[in-house]
Formats: C-alpha cells, structure tokens, sequence
C-alpha cells in the first residue's frame, strides 16, 4: 500500500481536491427516510386531532415525493382521517388547495422536506388563499453533507471522465515514446460521424440491433487507420509528431463535416444508447468498459514485452534499437492504439448524445494531454504510468465538476484549468532536472513538486474564494448554460437573468457550453447532481440536448429553454417552457423586406445554420412568406455560414463566384451577415445585392445605420431574460403556464437607428 502511494503520489492531490470541494459545498441536506418520516408523524400526532385536513407534499421525482408517499400511510395507521398526498409541481398544488377551498374544507398542516418552501405557493399560502393562512408547514430537521459527496454527484464525475480517461489511455502510449496526439479530438467526430451514418443508410430509426456494433467498428478502425497513417509519417519521414498530428487533427475534422455535410446525424436506432446511457447491475456500462481497459492496459504497460519496448523506445530510441527493439513497428502501434481509442471515445460520445455531430471533441485533445501530463506521465518520453494517468483524467473531472458546483464562471475555470496544467509540466522539468540529485535526498524532506503542488491548490483556492466572496445568501440556485458566453447575446442574457433572479431571491449560476453538446449535457448534469432549484437552457445542439434534459427531470428539477429550441420529442415534453424570440414571424418580416427591396424580381441566396433550431424557423418563415405571397424572387442556394463573421465571408464568397448575377442576400444574423457583406464589397457589388440580417445586435444596427444592411429584424434579449425568470417564478406560484412564450420581432431599418443611439452605447 506504501508502495503504491509512493509510486502514485499524485493520488493526494487528488484526495485533496476532493476534500477541498466537499468543505466548500457542505451544506444543510434535506431527510427523506424512514426516521424522517416518524419525526414528522410525532409532531403531527401530538399536536393536531385526528380529523386534522393534512396535506403531504412532495415535488415529482424529488427524495421530497418518497417522503409525502411514505408519510401519508404512517398517519392514516395512527388514525389521521383526512390526509392527501400531492405529488408533482407547484401547479398540482394549488389546484389541490382550490379544490380544498371549493369543498369548504380546512387545511391545518403541509407536510413535507425543506426544499417545498421554495415555492411560493407553499411559502406564502396566505397570500395567495388568505383562508389558509394559519395552515402549518412541517419538515423534517436538516443535516449537514456535501454536495461533493453526493451519489448521483459522484456518478456524475465518472460519467464525464469516461471519453477523456478511455482516449488518454493511447495518448499516454505516445507521450511515453516522446511523440504528441493531437488529431484525437478530431477523431471523436469522424468516429461518431462515420458509426452513425453507416447506422443510418442501413435502416436508421428501424435498424436492427446489429447494425449498432458493426457502425461502432466502422467508426474505430476508421480512426485506428487514420491514427496508424499518422504515425507512419512520424517513423518514415522523421516528420515531429506535433505538426505531423495538426495536420492530421485537421485533415479528420474536415472529413467529419464532409461525411454530414455539417449536419447532425439523428436518424439512429433506439438501441445506440445502450453504451452510453444503459446500466449493468446498477452500474454504468461506460464505468465498467473503463474498468476493463484500464486493467488490460496497465497489464500491458506492466507486464508485456511489447509494454516494455514503449518505455524504451521514449527512454532512449538510438539505445532501444541497437537492442533489437522494432521501433518502427512500436511508433506505429501507439499511434494506432490512440485512434483506436479515440474511435472508441468518438462512439460512446454518439451513444451518450443518441446523434453523430462534427463538432464533437473539441479541445478533447488538450484535455487528455492535461490528464496525461497531471498523471505523472514525462512530456520527454521513457517515464509514465497508466494508472496515474486514470488518476490525472479524474484530477480534471473533479475540478471541473467541483467548480461548476460552487458557481464558478466559464472564463475562471479556464484560467484554473490552464494553471494547473502548467503545474504539471513544472513539476515534470523539477522532477527530470533533480531525478539524480534526488536519490540520496531524506525521504521525509518535502520535494519541489510539492510546493509546486502547494501552489497551484492556494492559486485555486483563491481563485474560488474571489469568485464567491461577493456572492450572499440565496433562497435556492437556478443554473443557466447556454451557446457560448463569449458572445456578447448570451452574456447580456445572462447578465439580465441574473438581476432578475437576485429579485426573487435566487443566485444565477451562468455557464458556457462552448458549442459542446456534450459539455452542455456533464453541465445539467452537474446542475441535476446538486439540485439545482430550476436550469435555464440555450442548447448548444436542438437535438443532441435531450439526455440532459431528461436527465434533470428524473432528478426533479424544472427546465426552462430560451432563445433555441429542443427538438428531441421526449426532452421538449418534458420542458416546462420555452421562451424565445418569434424566428419565424422574423424571418417573414426578413422576406418582406427583401421582396421590397429587389422589386421582387432576381435570384437570393440564405446563409443558414441548421444546427440552431431558431435559425431554421427564420429560414422556414422567410421561404414561407415567399411562397405565400407568388413571390418571383428565386432562391438559387441556401449554405451553412456557422452564425459568425469569417464563415459568412467565406461562404457569401464562393456563393458570388457560382451566381454573379445575385440581387439578394439574407443571413440568419448579424455576424454571418456583416462577413457577407466583406465578400460583397470584394467583389464591387454593393449597389447589386441587397443584404439583410437578423438579431439588431449593436454591430446590426450600426450597419444598417451605415447603410450596409437594409434591415435586420429585431429579437429582444433583455426580454427574453426577463420573461424567462418571470416564467420560473410563476411556476413557483403554482401559475399555469403556456408551452411556448414567444417575443415578437420587430423591422429595424435606417430610420430607426437615426434616432436609436443603443447601437452604440449598448455591448452585446
């Protein structure tokens, strides 16, 4: 055991962090057992008569719920004649107590856990039913617990660790022989990408179950043969492996976007999610898959010729081949076995999100060099131990798990995760420049890792500490993610929301998704594990969202989407609002005025992005007004310009290169639409083509003020805030509420920015 801690001294920072994060997130936890049950009953019992009209509340799929299920029977076997049970929303409460007010019938006591006081129908009855006003609530008495060290929270670091851990198990190979991976984010994509479009051309949703394993071996031999193709160049031509990997890092995400065409891919058996989401006695089959690989791989490092031959190729290469080690043979294989992993990592990433999309693993492979590097593994080679690395993969999952438990926001955890990062490199050149001064040093002394090691932990410290200090006592946290935070739209919500939220007595916990999908899901996962009293959502992807979402409602926790709908079926069920702007009355008012201005007459274009379902209601109002109203515009491509400026460039570029003839062009929002318009003053053609946007962002509006733009209909972010922490504190008043809440859209034309000086005083 002393060996073993020796051998892995990384493990403590590990335990450290742990313990770290489970004092910042102690707090008062709810009861729900069976004691808590008795308790409740005896002061009932002792204080109220037996015809007492008593109401056992619970929120739906909450330890709340078991509590009032469990409760009731307890009192009716004591005598208690009058006791309904409620369980579900606020909502299904009051219409109970209206239905108690109808009947004539008193109500003397509520009972249930301590989190059904952040209604506000249960808070402050009397305000809403002064007849009840007297009714008592009654709860259990509260304990002291982590969040950390919560169950469904600690489930929930290993789920998300399980692609970063399976993929650091080959990077780490390669680092061991002194080379870099960094292709295998990119091979996440082409992996899921190429699995679920074979899963989708041989039958789709009514595939057979065989077709799931064979498009996953597709997608892993795909990525191990890129992976072997890479590490051929690397041995043949002695190119590095840095930019030998960047290159190939490129060349796969490129082929990831051509197989789909940037399109997401959703036509997949039911069955893909099995891996990803499905359980085996209990336990996640991702943490047992991690399981197996990580003791076949520490076997093999450990215990194999082939293992040895690793270390001593990145030991000493010159040395490894004069002892008749096949170098060429071993390069090859660990740049194989990392696309493997990748390939691997690639499908379960598929099955988890139940779509292949071409955007996924970005960053990945900063990630799992960070977990290998933390895990003790040399960035020289010759040095590295498959179970550090495991330890390293879980270092960052802990960190990023424990941050976004306490609220920190996107652009500190990156500045912390970074910091870490060159902890570890710092203490890997510490550990190679004294690994001989060293040997005859006192065990007992503290080695120079570990003040680097001290550092970093007071760093983050601080870092936390900064962070919450202005932070006050709040009645309950919602948690908010959304696109990206870096764009100015998602910050002035989130500002917005978190005003408004503060007014009700709640703390906003804003976070980026970073066009994730799969870090928007580990996000509401972590939002889910703490329980969160609500989560505001901006997905990231329409339809890749819907495991988190599910997720969160069989944790109880009511979501709210904004701005971009979720279009899986089951997860946009399960919503209980959706606030956003009127996109497709915009994009109708888009046609209109682009009928005007081209005299209805000449060939458009669309710059879209489909992957936004809020883009694809603009577009499909837009062409509906068209058609609706005999237009004779013709609309000769619509291309994916991505939402921002350097695509709409590129892509408006190649679009009058193939139609110079062009009188229109209309852009699903202002950034997309000011790159069009670069292409079409490159192209001298100001005068000939008509643009027009969306959004009346700032930027927007100053080019339609610039006479750039002919109009871009205008959504109203703030609006769009307020109403969807409005929409939450209604909920909490048990308040009927609509499916969907939209804000109409408005024409923002040269006359209104005259006299509109928002477009430059304004930030978003």
């Amino acid at each position: 055991m002393f060996k073993f801690l020796d051998n892995y001294r990384i493990l403590w920072a590990l335990i450290g962090l742990c313990v770290f994060f489970s004092l910042l997130t102690l707090k008062e936890q709810t009861p729900s057992g069976e004691a808590a049950v008795d308790e409740v009953a005896e002061v009932i019992e002792s204080q109220y008569g037996k015809n007492a009209v008593i109401v056992a509340v619970g929120a739906q799929n909450k330890g709340s719920a078991d509590f009032a299920n469990a409760l009731a029977p307890v009192l009716e076997s004591r005598g208690f004649t009058e006791v309904i049970t409620s369980i579900g929303s606020p909502q299904d409460f009051r219409m109970l107590v209206e239905d108690l007010k109808k009947e004539g019938k008193a109500l003397q006591v509520i009972a249930a856990t301590e989190d059904i006081l952040k209604w506000s129908i249960v808070r402050s009855l009397g305000e809403y039913f002064p007849e009840y006003s007297d009714a008592r609530f009654i709860a259990p008495k509260s304990y002291l617990w982590p969040d950390f060290l919560k169950r469904s929270n600690l489930l929930a670091i290993v789920d998300r660790i399980v692609v970063i851990a399976i993929i650091a198990i080959g990077m780490t190979m390669v680092i061991i022989t002194g080379g870099i991976d960094l292709s295998v984010g990119s091979l996440i994509a082409l992996s899921a990408v190429v699995a679920t479009v074979l899963m989708k051309a041989m039958g789709g949703l009514e595939a057979p179950a065989w077709v799931i394993p064979i498009g996953f071996m597709a997608g892993i031999l795909c990525c191990g043969l890129v992976g072997g193709f890479g590490g051929f160049l690397v041995h043949r031509f002695r190119v590095a492996p840095f930019i030998t990997t960047l290159g190939v890092m490129m060349m796969a995400r490129g082929m990831a976007f051509m197989i789909t065409g940037g399109f997401s891919i959703y036509q997949v058996p039911d069955g893909l999610t099995w891996l990803g989401q499905g359980r085996t006695l209990a336990v996640p089959n991702t943490v047992l898959l991690l399981i197996a690989l990580y003791l076949a791989a520490h076997i093999f490092m450990s215990r194999t010729r082939y293992g040895r031959y690793i270390y001593a190729v990145g030991g000493n290469e010159e040395a490894a081949r004069l002892s008749g080690v096949p170098i060429r043979f071993v390069l090859i294989l660990v740049y194989v076995v990392s696309g493997l992993a990748a390939g691997l990592g690639g499908c379960i990433q598929a099955s988890q999100l139940n779509t292949g999309t071409p955007n996924l693993g970005v960053m990945y492979e900063l990630y799992v060099i960070a977990a290998v590097v933390v895990g003790g593994t040399s960035l020289s080679g010759g040095k590295g131990r498959i179970l550090g690395t495991l330890i390293g993969a879980f270092i960052i999952s802990v960190l990023q798990n424990g941050m976004n438990l306490l609220g920190v926001e996107s652009y500190t955890q990156q500045v912390i995760l970074g910091g870490v990062i060159l902890a570890a490199v710092l203490v890997d050149k510490v550990r190679g420049r004294s690994a001989g001064a060293t040997s005859s040093a006192s065990p007992s002394a503290i080695p120079r890792w570990g003040w680097v090691t001290v550092l970093a932990v007071v760093f983050l410290a601080a870092s936390v500490y900064f962070s919450q200090r202005e932070r006050s006592t709040a009645v309950g946290k919602i948690g908010m993610t959304c696109m990206d935070l870096t764009n100015p739209f998602f910050k002035l919500i989130a500002n917005t929301m978190e005003a408004e939220a503060a007014k009700h007595g709640y703390e906003l916990v804003a976070l980026s998704g970073e066009m994730d999908a799969a870090k928007q899901n580990n996000q509401l996962a972590d939002f889910a594990a703490q329980g969160y009293d609500a989560i505001f959502l901006n997905p990231t992807d329409s339809q890749a969202v819907g495991e988190g979402v599910i997720n969160a409602w069989e944790s109880g926790i009511p979501v709210f989407s904004f701005d971009v709908q979720v279009t899986d079926e089951q997860a946009n069920a399960l919503l209980i609002s959706h606030i956003g702007s009127d996109n497709y009355q915009g994009g109708r008012l888009a046609a209109a005025t682009m009928m005007a201005a081209t005299g209805d007459s000449g060939d458009i274009a669309i710059l879209s992005f489909p992957e936004a379902s809020s883009c694809i209601f603009r577009v499909a109002g837009f062409r509906d007004y068209l058609k609706e109203n005999n237009s004779r515009l013709r609309i000769v491509t619509e291309l994916s310009a991505k939402g921002n400026r350097s695509e709409g460039f590129s892509v408006a570029t190649d679009i009058l290169q193939a139609h110079p003839d062009l009188v229109g062009l209309f852009a699903i929002n202002d950034p997309s639409a000011l790159g069009a318009y670069a292409a079409i003053v490159k192209a001298n053609k100001q005068e000939q083509i008509k643009l027009v946007g969306f959004d009346a962002s700032p930027a927007g509006k100053q080019a339609v003020f610039e006479k750039k733009l002919l109009d871009t209909p205008q959504q109203f972010p703030a609006k769009m805030a307020v109403g969807t922490v409005d929409a939450f504190a209604k909920y909490l008043a048990g308040e009927a509420l609509p499916k969907d809440i939209f804000i109409p859209c408005e024409h923002y034309y040269y006359e209104d920015s005259v006299k509109d000086e928002s477009r430059i005083k304004e930030q978003w």
